[in-house]
């Protein structure tokens, strides 16, 4: 009697989880206090380098200290449309990449000179929107 009560109370918790998502819904919004404009220098130096541990070198460069915001993505691919970097297709935004250096290491992928995804458009859970020649955040 117990496992029938306890197996039908999960069925009961798996169903309610099935409820479908509102995805025209407000993103919440969260006062962190750290500046998502901000960056944080990284000095030249060497590395260990892949599964092998090679030792690499690589020159000083920046790395912004959080996450990059829909905002900031919407504002990179306006620019990118304006500068014709990117190619508006029926139901994506893409853009050439050159490929990576190639060393054939077990499990390394190839990765070619190619047009890539920079934002799916038909994804109903896409926050960033195109009306066709501006990119907004909804």
């Amino acid at each position: 009697m117990k496992r029938a009560i306890l197996i039908a109370g999960l069925l009961g918790l798996l169903l309610a989880a099935c409820a479908p998502v509102n995805l025209d819904t407000a993103m919440p919004s969260f006062e962190t206090g750290v500046d998502p404009e901000a960056w944080a220098q990284i000095p030249a130096g060497e590395f260990y380098s892949g599964q092998h541990d090679e030792v690499q070198s690589t020159g000083d460069y920046e790395i912004m200290v959080t996450n990059v915001t829909a905002a900031q993505y919407a504002a990179f691919l306006n620019a990118a449309l304006t500068q014709g970097a990117v190619q508006v297709e029926e139901d994506r935004i893409s853009g050439y990449y050159p490929g990576d250096e190639f060393h054939g290491y077990k499990h390394e992928e190839r990765i070619d000179p190619a047009n890539f995804i920079y934002i799916p458009l038909d994804d109903p859970s896409q926050r960033i929107q195109f009306d066709g020649t501006t990119f907004t955040v909804q």
